[in-house]
């Protein structure tokens, strides 16, 4: 896959950046915003998709990975396995 997305919290001034192909996006988007969101920029890039799912100019389908928040760790919960 060579487009890749990211998630950001800061603001946004251009969402895709072609010297790195990546398409930034909203932390706080919906899963389906984010979808939409992809297809919208790609289908802009000329880029022709499918009826269902998002394709990258090479073929190959994009993935939304889902945004894992970072946990905070206490020293209790590391030495007693919670």
């Amino acid at each position: 896959m060579c487009i890749r997305i990211t998630y950001t919290t800061r603001p946004i001034c251009e969402p895709y950046d072609s010297a790195t192909q990546v398409i930034t996006l909203p932390a706080a988007l919906s899963p389906a915003g984010a979808h939409l969101v992809v297809r919208a920029l790609l289908t802009e890039l000329a880029v022709i998709q499918p009826r269902i799912g998002a394709r990258c100019h090479c073929g190959a389908a994009i993935r939304l990975l889902p945004r894992v928040p970072q946990q905070r760790r206490s020293g209790q919960v590391t030495h007693h396995g919670a």
